[in-house]
């Protein structure tokens, strides 16, 4: 048995670094903890480059990294027996779809929340300042 650790480094373009406000990278490593690892068994490597013209593509890279590693890890064996590699691609892609799909929505409901608190402070702001000015 032997243990192995993830080692990893994203470099962050420089016009991403310049950008008001600055940009995250959206290149991701595999996320996984170190693992005790036995040679008979698999490695899986995975990385992930995000869409830099997308606002919160280093969200999207993270969570493809969690899915496909964790469903390669649980099904690898009955992908390597499939007969069209594009079944694989398909089993993958669609995991990883339904999962990104879900953390839109997680996010975008996290935010409207944020937004609706937000929207409730000015409002008490603007009473108070109401109230003020009619004292």
């Amino acid at each position: 048995m032997f243990k192995w650790h993830t080692i990893g480094h994203a470099v962050q373009g420089r016009g991403r670094e310049d950008a008001r406000p600055p940009i995250e990278c959206q290149d991701k490593i595999d996320p996984s903890e170190p693992t005790t690892y036995n040679p008979s068994e698999m490695a899986i490597i995975a990385l992930a480059d995000g869409a830099g013209s997308a606002k919160f593509s280093h969200l999207g890279a993270e969570e493809t990294l969690k899915v496909v590693t964790q469903d390669l890890h649980e099904n690898f064996t009955r992908y390597t027996n499939m007969e069209h590699p594009g079944e694989v691609s398909s089993a993958i892609l669609g995991r990883v779809m339904q999962t990104l799909q879900e953390l839109s929505i997680q996010k975008t409901n996290a935010l409207q929340r944020d937004k609706s608190d937000i929207e409730g402070i000015f409002q008490a702001i603007l009473e108070e300042v109401q109230a003020i000015q009619n004292w």
